[in-house]
Formats: structure tokens, C-alpha cells, sequence
């Protein structure tokens, strides 16, 4: 029997982490029910639809959130004039209203495919009441609501907590990707432990392009053939540069160090290892975009002739394969780790957040991953230096003990999906 899935929160594939997640949740989907109906709902339609057009996603307006004038009071009424009329056209069908609403009424599941910041204090009011009206279509037509492979937390501000309480607390399935956020959670609702399960990120299944011809799409982007060394690919992010060296309290000055820091492991490692290093951009996003924190790293370095940053926009299957084209990775973007670790590659984990601790630390192991919350720039430097040292002289034990822990990890991914059709299917029969 078809099923129908409604997907929400996964927005703004300019993130080609949302974006791994999307598509390999769609095609992973596919293998365990028989031609389901997945409907995806999105700020950015039109950029998502685009993004997603190859892949057989179909993309909807997000239409609860308010049109009206920005701001939380004209979001507040929308939110409560659609939730009521979602109450009386349970009973009476507004025409006007049918093809937002009737989704809702038809799907045999809700699910939550942010990845994280939504169930979190980085979540604003108005993200809150963006995230609760899904929750509350499910609760007024009785569907079951997946908050799905996620990083949760942390909860210590009211509106972290409200959701903890009310959606984290209240979903049908709780699928959390990390042990950290699990532990976390578990501790904070030990009653709904019953609904809530450790299992792992479901963008390790994404199917990447091609090895060929995402050198190509490097070779066509660079105008030059990088692949006649060893290339090191990494992921850099001006996200990342808010939540490292402590000691230093300017952001600016934060991004400069940071670049600098870059600049001088990247001159390290192409005079002492002789290889290239590929920029890779993980999210192009206006505000946020990777290409521009790389540009500012290459026009730092010495050895330019052996640094490289890609100047075009890629979609995340093609973001894989070029990492998977890479001999070696370095990552600050927790889902450009995602790809290089599904496919082997031998890798150092720099990160800023337990989600990158609870999802990849496990796979690379202590010494491949580099905790930067509390370094200093000359340790970050001193760190990452050391981490592609070792990795370098132990690069054969390195990827066999990736390729271990990574079948493991395929294992545990898996759990998503086995709960989610289990869950439906239940749902289904039951009614």
C-alpha cells in the first residue's frame, strides 16, 4: 500500500547538509515502503524546488508561516487562526483552505528533518510556533509525528524547554543521532524514554555522484587538472569561527585568526606532504556562504600555486563525490564529515559542537578529532598539523578503522527508517 510522508523543517538546501539529508531520506524511504508519497514543505520553495527537481522531491510553500507583515504578534495570529480552522474542518471542510489543510488530514506521517537548532535555545519564538504547528496538525488529525535523526539541545531557555515538554515529549518517535543530545534528552523526560531511541544520521546513505565525474566538475570549476598530486579537501565555514578561541572576543578579529590559522596548515601541509588542497563549499547560503571564507583563506596563503577554492554552487550528492574524489579531509562542516566518512576517506574532525563529537567522533576516534571550542589560534594550528601528521604516516589503519566503524554506523542508521515504517504501518492498521 502507497504511504504518505509529510516532511518538514528541512529548508534552504543552499545547506547541502539539509540537502543530504532530504535526498537520502527520500531515497531510503523508498526502499522500505512500496512507491511512497513524500511531500516536503519549505520557507524557500522556489530555491528548494530547483535544488531538489532532479531528485523527485516535490516541494510545498511553507503557508503557516504569516504573510501578512514580519513579526511575531502577525505570526502568532496566523498560527492560531490556522490552528482553529484545522479544528472545525476536521468536522467541516473549508474549500478555501483545502490544499493546505487536507495534506494533513491524508498523511499517514509527520516528520522533522531539521538535523538540529529547532529543538534547541537557538531557536527563536518564531521558529517555535513554526515548529508547533505541524505538531498540532498531527495531534488535531491524530498522525504520528518523527522528530527524526536529530541533534537536540541544549534546554535552558523557556522556549527550549516549552518544546522539550510539549513536542520533544508529546512525538510519537523520538530518533536522535548522538549520544550526547540522547543522554541529554533522557534525562530531562526519563517518562518518555519509551519513545525516544539513539540511532544515527541518515545522511550517511546519501548516493553520491559518480568518482569521474565529480573530477570533472572540479577540473571544469578550477580550469586546471588538481588531481596529478594527493588533494586534501576542506571544509571551512564563517559559522564556525563564532564558536572557537575564547580568548579572543572580537568576531572579526575571531574570523581573522581563523583564516590566518587556515592559511598557515595549508602552506604546512602542501610544502611538507607535497599535495593540493580543494576549498570545498558545503553551504552557499547569501548570509553564510563557504566560498567566501575560503577565498579569504586563499588569499592568505603562500603556496598558491597548490591551493585551490571552488567558485560555483554544488548540489550535495556533487559535493560527495568530490570529497570521495579526495585522497585525505579535513572538516569544520559536521555534514562535509558526514560524506567523507561514508565513503571512507581518511579524515580529521575539527569541531565546535557535540553534534560533531557525538556523530563523528566515534568513526575517526580521539586522535582524528579536534575539539576547537577552547583552543587558541596557535593550537588549533598546532592541533590540526598534528592530526594530519598522524593521519598521514597511519593512513592505511586509518581507513580500516573507519570502514569498521562505519558499518556499524550504517547498522545504526538504519533504525530511522525500520522505526518510521513500523510506526506508520501500525498507525495505518490501527485505524
Amino acid at each position: 500500500m502507497m504511504r504518505n510522508i509529510i516532511v518538514v523543517d528541512n529548508y534552504d538546501t543552499r545547506n547541502n547538509g539539509v540537502m543530504a539529508m532530504g535526498i537520502s531520506f527520500v531515497q531510503k524511504v523508498s526502499e522500505y515502503f512500496d512507491n511512497p508519497k513524500v511531500s516536503f514543505y519549505s520557507f524557500f520553495k522556489e530555491v528548494d524546488s530547483a535544488r531538489y527537481r532532479d531528485y523527485g522531491v516535490r516541494v510545498n510553500s511553507m503557508f503557516w508561516k504569516s504573510k501578512l507583515r514580519p513579526g511575531k504578534f502577525f505570526d502568532i495570529i496566523w498560527f492560531l487562526a490556522l490552528s482553529l480552522l484545522a479544528m472545525v474542518g476536521k468536522f467541516i471542510p473549508f474549500v478555501k483552505f483545502r490544499n493546505s489543510i487536507d495534506p494533513f488530514r491524508e498523511t499517514d506521517a509527520i516528520v522533522s528533518l531539521c538535523g538540529e537548532d529547532l529543538y534547541s535555545d537557538h531557536c527563536s519564538w518564531q521558529l517555535v510556533l513554526y515548529e508547533l504547528f505541524p505538531f498540532v496538525m498531527a495531534k488535531i488529525f491524530n498522525k504520528p509525528y518523527v522528530i527524526f535523526a536529530q541533534t537536540l539541545g541544549p534546554f535552558t531557555k523557556k522556549r527550549s524547554k516549552f518544546l522539550l515538554k510539549h513536542v520533544i515529549g508529546n512525538a510519537s518517535l523520538v530518533l536522535i543521532r548522538e549520544k550526547v543530545s540522547f543522554d541529554m534528552v533522557i534525562d530531562m523526560v526519563p517518562e518518555k524514554k519509551s519513545r525516544i531511541v539513539l540511532t544515527g544520521d541518515s545522511a550517511f546513505f546519501l548516493k553520491p555522484i559518480e568518482l569521474f565525474v565529480a573530477q570533472e566538475l572540479v577540473k571544469k570549476d578550477l580550469n586546471k587538472d588538481i588531481y596529478n598530486k594527493n588533494v586534501i579537501g576542506i571544509s571551512v565555514s564563517q559559522l564556525f569561527t563564532q564558536s572557537i578561541f575564547p580568548v579572543i572576543n572580537s568576531r572579526e578579529h575571531k574570523y581573522e585568526s581563523f583564516v590566518d590559522s587556515i592559511a598557515k596548515i595549508s602552506d604546512f601541509l602542501c610544502e611538507q606532504l607535497n599535495v593540493n588542497i580543494l576549498f570545498v563549499p558545503h553551504v552557499t547560503v547569501p548570509h553564510n556562504d563557504d566560498r567566501k571564507i575560503a577565498f579569504d583563506i586563499l588569499n592568505k596563503v603562500k603556496t598558491r600555486d597548490s591551493v585551490f577554492a571552488l567558485k560555483h554552487e554544488y548540489k550535495a550528492d556533487q559535493i560527495k563525490g568530490m570529497i570521495h574524489a579526495c585522497d585525505s579531509f579535513v572538516g569544520c562542516r559536521m555534514h562535509s564529515l558526514v560524506a567523507a566518512v561514508s565513503g571512507n576517506i581518511p579524515t580529521l574532525a575539527l569541531a565546535y559542537s557535540y553534534k560533531t563529537v557525538g556523530v563523528i567522533g566515534p568513526i575517526v576516534g580521539d586522535k582524528l578529532l579536534v575539539d576547537v571550542r577552547s583552543a587558541s589560534p596557535q593550537e588549533l594550528v598546532a592541533k590540526v598539523i598534528d592530526g594530519m601528521l598522524y593521519l598521514y604516516d597511519n593512513k592505511s589503519e586509518v581507513i580500516r578503522t573507519i570502514t569498521i566503524n562505519m558499518e556499524k554506523q550504517f547498522k545504526v542508521s538504519l533504525k530511522n527508517f525500520e522505526l518510521l515504517k513500523g510506526l506508520v504501518n501500525k498507525e495505518c492498521v490501527n485505524r
